[in-house]
Formats: structure tokens, C-alpha cells, sequence
């Protein structure tokens, strides 16, 4: 809900408080003509006219000015202390049972602005009641009605325990408004993060999709030829009459062929990638065989690998895809740090408020030289990187195999400081 929409429905409110003590009044002279007198009624009817007048001008330009609101809030709360004020003065004073209406200025005070505001209309309203209270004990509100007789029946001691007691309860009520409206605001900004966030990945996922089947045709339709190309071209290398420079070109054509149908390979996983098959696997053994592979890669002599989970953990997982998944994530921080750093491999359970059994949460951190909000904003997308021979499908292949899991990946990176992957995966009986 916008603050504006909150302030409308704020003013709206009072119009019903308000004409529910017009007519509940008006109810009352009808039915008992003496229970209130002439002066009394047409002091009572003009505050409310009054209050009236004042709600529908704040409607009208809180409509006519949206940068307003938050001045506007201000004039609200003040305006709400003041006709209380006058309506406990016009009623009787301590006499008056509408003394708890200050209750509503503290909770608006908090709703509209902030629990520092709710503490200072708490303040402000114990000293107007403490004040109305004292002036009519002492009999300096006589000109307006408000008998000193009356208030010295009920004595000095009943006087300060009903004032100090409530006291204590409009700061009780501006501490728990103030705190909950806090909660609020910060529900709302979480949600609308959340939402705004699965907007762009569901739009994310409808541009993969598209980008992935359009990748796959081509794909299909640039192999057969390079498949031919290849062919001849490892026949003619096998002439034993072939000069060294033209050996040479050869060597370079099926370099290049290779090179080539890999990132034909590549697309192909990518775009149509297969239902995952799902086993409980040990997820040590996952990193074992990862750690293997690393031995006989030059990128990863200087790296670090640091494992910060329990080897007896398992994972519900495609253990070829997750492999596949996880080394991507190691090749890219490698290649993030050249002259070499850790790369952290966290594992915990997830129960996202209830058992789900195997669901799990993965980090993988590095200590590489991180990326850019530019960059981060792009990691995902097919055939974006920030390297000169890459292929720009490694993440979008990790982004892939975490989708067909069931389950959610998150990005976070800063310049210089390294990069972290939060990956989130389903148990046998949930999805994320």
C-alpha cells in the first residue's frame, strides 16, 4: 500500500468516526431531549463540522498533490490532537469518556509516520490531558464550562493515578504501533523486492527458452556440415605428401573444427537440456570427483579449495548435471583469479520453515576480483562474458540445471571482493 493510499484511507476513517458521533448524538437528543443542552450541542456540532471541512480539503489535495503526502501526514496528526483536545473540552473534561480518543492519534502517528512519532504524539497528548486535567482542578477553564466542583469531587489523588496511568498507556500504545507499522513497511518492501525479483526471472526464464530453442535449430543445422568438414579434412591429413606449412593449416582447421563442435556440444546442453534424474548422493563424492578433474587443469594449481560441510551430507541431485553445475562455478572463479586464491564450498539444510527432506543450501565463494552491477545483472544471460574466449554459456547453463531442480540461484558481488553463489535445491518431498 502507498503512503498516499494509507493517508486516504486514514482521513476516511475519521468521516465515519466522526458522523458515527454525529448521529449517535443526534440519536441521543431526539430520544432524550434534556440529556444535552443547547450550548453544549452546538459547540459539539461545530467541532465536527469543523473536523469534517478539514478531512474532505486534506482529500482534495492529497489528490491534487502526490509530494505533499508525508507534510500532509504531519497536519493530520496535529489537527487529530487538537479537535480531541477540544472534544474532551467540550465534553466535560475529566468527566469527558472520550479521553481514549487520544489512543487513535498515537496509533495514526505510528501508521502514517514512524514510531518516533508515535512517541512524540505520546508526549503530546499527555501533556494536553495533563494540563486540561490541572487547569480544570484548579478552576482556570471555568469560562469554558468545565466546573472546578466537579473535578475536586474526584480529588487530587484520583486525578494525578487517572493521569498517570494514562499517561503510561498512550506511550505503551505509540511503542507497540510504532514497532508493528515498522514491521509492516518492511514486509511490504520485502515483498515488493520479492515480487519485482520473480518478475525478472520469470521473464529471464521466457527469454532463455526462446533464445535456447532458436539455439538448438541452428545448432543441429551448422553440425552436419562441420561434421563433413571435419571428416575430409582429418582424410586429406593423412597424406603422407603434404608439406609442413600445408600440415600445418590442416592442423589448425581441425583445431578449430574441434573447438567448434564443443560449443555446438554446449549450446545443445543448454538449450534442451534433459529432465534431471534425481539420486540421494553423498555430496563429498560430488567434490572428490570435481577435485580429480582440477589436478590436470592449469587454471587451478594456485586455487584453494576450502570445504565447509559435513562429509556425511546428501544431496537430491542429477549427479551428472550438479557435477556439470558445480564445475562451472569453479571454472569461472578460477578464471576470476589468475594469480590464484580459495574458492568455498558451504553446505547446510534447508527447511524453509518445515522439513523438506534433503533440501539443501550451497555456497560457493571466491576471493576473485568480483563483478559489477552491470555485469551481475547480465551473468545469466546466454552468450554474455566478460572473458575474450568465452562462450557465455556457462552460467546460463548453471541458471538451466538449478531451474530443472526445482530450485533458485542467487548472485552476490562487489569490485574486489570476490563473488558468492547462493544455490537453493529441493528435497525429495519439496520444491523451492
Amino acid at each position: 500500500m502507498t503512503e498516499r493510499r494509507r493517508l486516504i484511507d486514514f482521513i476516511l476513517a475519521r468521516l465515519f468516526l466522526v458522523t458515527l458521533l454525529l448521529v449517535s448524538t443526534l440519536i441521543l437528543k431526539v430520544q432524550s431531549p434534556g440529556s444535552i443542552e443547547g450550548w453544549l450541542f452546538t459547540r459539539f456540532f461545530l467541532l465536527l463540522t469543523g473536523a469534517y471541512l478539514f478531512s474532505l480539503l486534506s482529500i482534495v489535495v492529497s489528490w491534487l498533490n502526490v509530494g505533499f503526502t508525508y507534510i500532509l501526514a504531519y497536519f493530520q496528526i496535529i489537527w487529530d490532537i487538537l479537535f480531541v483536545t477540544l472534544l474532551l473540552v467540550v465534553t466535560g473534561g475529566i468527566d469527558s469518556p472520550f479521553s481514549f480518543f487520544y489512543l487513535l492519534s498515537i496509533i495514526n502517528a505510528g501508521v502514517l509516520l514512524a514510531r518516533r512519532e508515535a512517541i512524540y504524539t505520546a508526549s503530546l497528548c499527555g501533556i494536553l490531558y495533563g494540563a486540561l486535567l490541572d487547569f480544570q482542578y484548579f478552576g482556570l477553564l471555568t469560562p469554558l464550562g468545565l466546573s472546578r466542583e466537579r473535578a475536586g469531587q474526584y480529588g487530587a489523588a484520583y486525578v494525578f493515578y487517572t493521569l498517570f496511568f494514562t499517561i503510561v498507556v498512550y506511550y505503551l500504545a505509540a511503542y507497540l504501533c510504532g514497532y508493528l507499522a515498522e514491521r509492516l513497511r518492511r514486509s511490504e518492501l520485502d515483498l515488493k523486492e520479492y515480487k519485482t525479483r520473480m518478475e525478472a526471472e520469470l521473464k529471464r526464464a521466457d527469454r532463455l527458452a526462446a533464445v535456447g530453442e532458436l539455439s538448438a535449430r541452428m545448432a543441429h543445422e551448422i553440425r552436419n556440415p562441420l561434421a563433413a568438414i571435419s571428416g575430409s579434412v582429418q582424410l586429406i591429413a593423412e597424406n603422407h605428401n603434404l608439406q609442413g606449412e600445408e600440415r600445418q593449416l590442416l592442423e589448425i582447421v581441425m583445431r578449430e573444427s574441434d573447438r567448434l563442435n564443443s560449443l555446438l556440444t554446449d549450446f545443445l546442453a543448454y538449450a534442451r537440456p534433459l529432465p534431471p534424474r534425481k539420486v540421494e548422493v553423498p555430496f563429498c563424492h560430488i567434490i572428490d570427483d570435481l577435485r580429480l578433474l582440477m589436478l590436470s587443469d592449469q587454471r587451478f594449481q594456485r586455487i584453494t579449495i576450502r570445504r565447509e560441510f559435513d562429509d556425511m551430507m546428501k544431496v537430491w541431485v542429477d549427479r551428472d548435471q550438479f557435477t556439470q553445475l558445480l564445475w562451472n562455478l569453479f571454472v569461472n572463479a578460477a578464471d576470476a583469479m589468475p594469480q590464484g586464491g580459495d574458492i568455498t564450498i558451504a553446505l547446510l539444510p534447508f527447511t524453509g520453515g518445515g522439513e523438506i527432506d534433503g533440501a539443501c543450501r550451497i555456497t560457493i565463494s571466491d576471493t576473485g576480483k568480483g563483478m559489477s552491477p552491470q555485469e551481475l545483472a547480465a551473468i545469466f544471460e546466454p552468450f554474455f562474458s566478460t572473458k575474450q574466449e568465452g562462450t557465455g554459456l556457462g552460467l546460463a547453463t548453471v541458471y538451466r540445471i538449478v531451474q530443472g531442480h526445482g530450485g533458485r540461484i542467487r548472485v552476490e558481488s562487489s569490485p574486489g571482493e570476490g563473488t558468492r553463489f547462493f544455490i537453493r535445491l529441493p528435497g525429495k518431498t519439496g520444491e523451492e
